[in-house]
C-alpha cells in the first residue's frame, strides 16, 4: 500500500496558538477515523492552558505511575503515554490535550504513525494511505498550507 506524507504549515502572519490548535484539531478529528491508538507526552510549553486542557493534562499525567510499573522503570515517565481511542474517555483526553503537548501521535491498527503533532502544534505531519490522504486534508482551515513530502 502506498502512503503520502505532508507537513501542514500556517502562513506566518496567521501563526498563533489558537490557529495552530484549530488546524491540529481539524486534521486530528479527520484522522481519528483511521486511527486506533495514540501516544501523548504529558508536557506542554504553554503556561496558560484552558481549563479543559489542564484537566486533560492532569489525566494524562495520572497514568504515569502505572506505566512506570508496566515498563519496570524506577521513575514515572510522562512521555509517550498510550491512549486507546476506542475508549471514549481516552479519545476525549487525547483530542483535548494533544494539540498543546510537546509531542503527540496517532497510530493506525498496524502501529504506523498517521499524525504527529509537535511543540504545541507548531509542527504537524500527516502520513496516510494514498486512498484516504486527500480526504484527511479536505477540511483544513484556509490559513493552512500543505507541503507534500516524499
Amino acid at each position: 500500500m502506498r502512503w503520502s506524507r505532508a507537513l501542514l504549515i500556517l502562513k506566518p502572519e496567521w501563526d498563533t496558538l489558537d490557529r495552530r490548535v484549530n488546524a491540529a484539531r481539524a486534521i486530528l478529528n479527520a484522522a481519528l477515523a483511521i486511527a486506533t491508538s495514540g501516544r501523548v507526552d504529558g508536557f506542554t510549553d504553554i503556561s496558560n492552558l484552558p481549563p479543559e486542557v489542564t484537566a486533560a493534562l492532569e489525566d494524562v499525567r495520572m497514568r504515569a505511575p502505572a506505566l512506570r510499573r508496566l515498563r519496570g522503570e524506577s521513575e514515572p515517565t510522562f512521555m509517550a503515554i498510550p491512549m486507546r481511542l476506542a475508549d471514549p474517555r481516552d479519545r476525549a483526553i487525547f483530542v483535548a490535550f494533544a494539540p498543546y503537548s510537546i509531542h503527540a501521535e496517532l497510530l493506525d491498527p498496524d502501529g504506523k504513525r498517521i499524525l504527529q503533532l509537535d511543540d504545541a502544534s507548531s509542527s504537524i505531519e500527516v502520513s496516510a494511505p494514498v486512498s484516504v490522504f486527500d480526504a484527511l486534508l479536505r477540511n483544513l482551515p484556509e490559513d493552512v498550507a500543505v507541503q507534500r513530502l516524499r
